[in-house]
């Protein structure tokens, strides 16, 4: 059994993860969550799912060539963009 990172085993839901043991899904029994990441390991999107599977938020982070996070930005459940934080508002 995986473990969260405060250590404590992840009860309550289904977690799934890929070869590298990144969380790449995870089902609450009443919502979802899908993450994905970039090939240096940056997680650059994640989706959370109404019981339904519609789309309730998405979040998604681009990153420099060094893997700083440059931008955030957060959707709303239209896929509509409703939040943009640039690299100078993400690390004050």
């Amino acid at each position: 059994m995986k473990e969260s990172a405060d250590g404590k085993p992840f009860e309550g839901k289904k977690t799934e993860f890929d070869s590298l043991g990144h969380i790449i899904y995870e089902d609450w029994g009443n919502n979802f969550r899908k993450f994905r990441y970039d090939e240096n390991g940056n997680q650059i999107e994640e989706i959370s799912l109404d019981v339904n599977k519609k789309l309730v938020n998405r979040w998604v982070s681009m990153y420099d060539s060094s893997n700083v996070r440059i931008e955030y930005i957060t959707y709303n459940s239209l896929n509509e963009p409703i939040e943009v934080l640039k690299k100078e508002f993400i690390y004050k």
